[in-house]
């Protein structure tokens, strides 16, 4: 079973599944500093959980592009979110269907676990950055927790797990980014990154 058949499989019960706070996930978009008409590309957006406040930080001349590879759990986000400015793409992340250079933040949100080739989405996440762009990786559970919850998950995702801090700080640094932030507490898990 691929990656996009497991959460197609999940994408008509996923809201249920999951529960996501609300408090933390503004607390990621104000860590973000976005500003107001930037160009963001929510990955691995699901259901479209991150939509309404990035939309919020982002004004009426925002754009969001949420990329997802299940096209059913991408069908569940386009009927939670019309509206101006919200594109869907349905496509695999080492494929994007963009000109490089085109986003001034990349948001991974509770997804970088399942990529299976870490660092070369990295460096795909680099590619499609402006100068100065920011990628943030970040979850509302810490890197231990997430990492408990895939490793009982099921076949499909037993070994989609975060690395360690020095890892990833090592695989950002291969990738042509430098870390800003970097937080794993019990709250939450976020990293932003800059293209220099």
């Amino acid at each position: 079973m691929t990656l996009g058949d497991f959460f197609n499989k999940l994408a008509y019960k996923w809201d249920k599944l999951t529960k996501h706070n609300k408090a933390k996930l503004k607390k990621i978009v104000k860590l973000m500093e976005l500003k107001e008409g930037q160009i963001v590309m929510d990955v691995g957006c699901g259901t479209g959980i991150m939509i309404p406040p990035l939309k919020e930080a982002l004004g009426k001349k925002g754009v969001i592009y949420a990329v997802d590879i299940s096209e059913k759990m991408l069908k569940k986000a386009k009927a939670k979110h019309k509206g101006k400015n919200v594109y869907f793409v349905n496509s695999d992340i080492y494929d994007l269907p963009f000109t490089p250079g085109g986003f001034d933040v990349i948001l991974c949100y509770s997804s970088f676990p399942h990529f299976k080739d870490k660092v070369k989405v990295l460096k795909v996440f680099a590619k499609n950055l402006k100068a100065k762009g920011q990628l943030v990786i970040a979850h509302t559970d810490s890197r231990e927790k997430i990492n408990h919850i895939h490793k009982h998950g099921g076949e499909e995702i037993k070994e989609d797990l975060i690395p360690s801090k020095n890892k990833m700080k090592e695989m950002l640094s291969t990738a042509g980014l430098k870390v800003k932030e970097f937080i794993d507490d019990d709250k939450m898990y976020l990293i932003k990154a800059v293209k220099p």
